[in-house]
């Protein structure tokens, strides 16, 4: 086993080094097939985002009065008969930063107001080796614009009729609902939120899924398939009436834009014998893009179910990409980004 310093200055590691002189190696001379896969430690990205909540404030009379402090958003309360909502965690996107040309693997943490439900800002931790490895970033929403946050969203899925509905027969029958974990994806000037729905049987500890519900600003749906959600959503069924969120705007003097761009194409084997994963085509109609999303979709569900990580990872980003090309086809104007 071989560990490599990426900070060399930490007094830690210095300590470290100190007892055990030759242990350690600079990260510099890690082959580069293993940088391409080095990622932000989740555990840290979570200390720092929490500490982050007071210290993002730079003007000190409204840090010492509070006015102005975040929290990462919290989920509803999943006790009782209702169903089990999976906690809001951290996730990898791919995505291009604003004021540059290349896109980067970045992990990304929602946040909110205190006491607030909405989105206030994003906080990104960069994760590409050669560029900007361990730099955090912050993309804020503009302050008069009132973007949905996760728990605006549960609530608005929750008062949909049918998706109400059919979460309280599964309940009745003795099944438990568990709706997974919620993925805000930035598409153009607006966000779509997917989230897949499992079910649990009494007799069998294995949750199973079963539907995905698709979101926007103005819409909330679900389907078998994404590709049925997203028919949905391209057709405008899913409709959530008077007081919808208006889509997020520029922030003053900001001019690049957010978007998710292709990844290459990856490999993974199945249960039993190896399977092709989906092609990547980012032309074509709506529907052909939908139909693409879906099936890599699916790709990624195989590979989780196969514990195939990587795999899983790749594909849920390769559908953020289809998305992200299916609102430019739609005819969405580009956002500015800050």
């Amino acid at each position: 086993m071989t560990f490599y310093v990426s900070d060399p200055n930490d007094p830690i590691i210095q300590a470290w080094q100190g007892v055990f002189p030759g242990l350690f190696t600079p990260i510099d001379q890690m082959p580069e097939d293993v940088q391409a896969h080095i990622r932000y430690p989740e555990d840290l990205f979570n200390a720092q985002t929490t500490q982050f909540e007071k210290y993002h404030v730079t003007d000190p009379g409204v840090f010492y009065q509070g006015n102005d402090v975040w929290e990462v958003p919290q989920t509803s309360d999943s006790s009782g008969t209702g169903p089990q909502q999976l906690a809001l965690e951290a996730y990898y996107v791919e995505m291009r930063v604003p004021g540059k040309d290349a896109p980067e693997f970045m992990l990304l943490q929602p946040m909110v107001p205190q006491g607030r439900k909405n989105m206030i800002a994003w906080v990104a931790a960069h994760n590409d080796y050669s560029t900007s490895y361990g730099q955090v970033s912050v993309f804020d929403f503009p302050r008069d614009s009132n973007v949905f946050g996760p728990e605006q969203i549960q609530a608005l899925i929750a008062q949909n009729p049918s998706i109400s509905q059919q979460i309280t027969l599964w309940g009745q029958v003795g099944s438990k609902v568990i709706l997974g974990n919620l993925l805000v994806i930035p598409l153009q000037d607006s966000l779509m939120y997917i989230e897949p729905v499992y079910l649990q049987a009494s007799s069998n500890g294995l949750p199973v899924f079963q539907k995905v519900i698709v979101g926007t600003p103005t819409q909330i749906v679900w389907g078998n398939t994404l590709d049925d959600a997203l028919n949905q959503i391209y057709a405008g069924q899913g409709g959530t009436g008077p007081g919808a969120s208006p889509s997020p705007g520029a922030s003053p003097g900001a001019s690049a834009s957010l978007a998710v761009t292709p990844t290459p194409g990856p490999t993974a084997t199945a249960a039993g014998s190896p399977t092709a994963l989906p092609s990547v085509s980012l032309s074509g109609s709506a529907q052909q893009l939908i139909a693409q999303a879906n099936a890599h979709y699916e790709a990624a569900q195989q590979a989780l179910r196969n514990g195939d990580l990587a795999t899983y990872q790749k594909e849920m980003n390769t559908v953020g990409q289809l998305l992200t090309q299916l609102q430019t086809v739609l005819g969405t104007p580009a956002p500015s980004g800050h």
